[in-house]
């Protein structure tokens, strides 16, 4: 019994090794063009200079789940990354850097990689 559990722990990462890279392979087709549709409702957030966006998801076959964001007449597909609290997601395209994080009712959009307010494009969003 203990031989198998630890044959099962060491497989363990293999096999959620494989998963992300499905999931990697998935995000950057859709990234090359690929498009998909939006399955989940429209979730609308307000900000403080009166902005509105937009967010859908859709549940990938891997079961990762990626967000469509609508802001300023584009549509920005996220995927999910680490966040010390809250939801975090990140642009797939390289060339779009930008993160939606949310906390409860509330959320900002800001540039990937700033560290300060000059970063903040929307601050103050709230769910409505």
């Amino acid at each position: 019994m203990l031989a198998r559990l630890l044959a099962l722990m060491l497989l363990l990462p293999l096999g959620a090794a494989c998963a992300e890279e499905a999931a990697d392979e998935e995000a950057e087709n859709m990234a090359a063009g690929e498009t998909l549709d939006a399955s989940g409702p429209l979730v609308s957030y307000l900000c403080e200079s009166g902005a509105e966006l937009q967010l859908a998801e859709v549940m990938l076959e891997t079961g990762e789940t990626l967000v469509f964001l609508f802001f300023d007449g584009d549509e920005i597909q996220m995927r999910a990354v680490p966040a010390a609290s809250g939801t975090r997601y990140r642009a797939l395209d390289p060339d779009t850097p930008l993160v939606w994080h949310s906390k409860g009712e509330e959320g900002f959009l800001a540039l990937a990689e700033a560290d300060d307010e000059s970063g903040m494009l929307e601050k103050g969003c709230r769910l409505q």
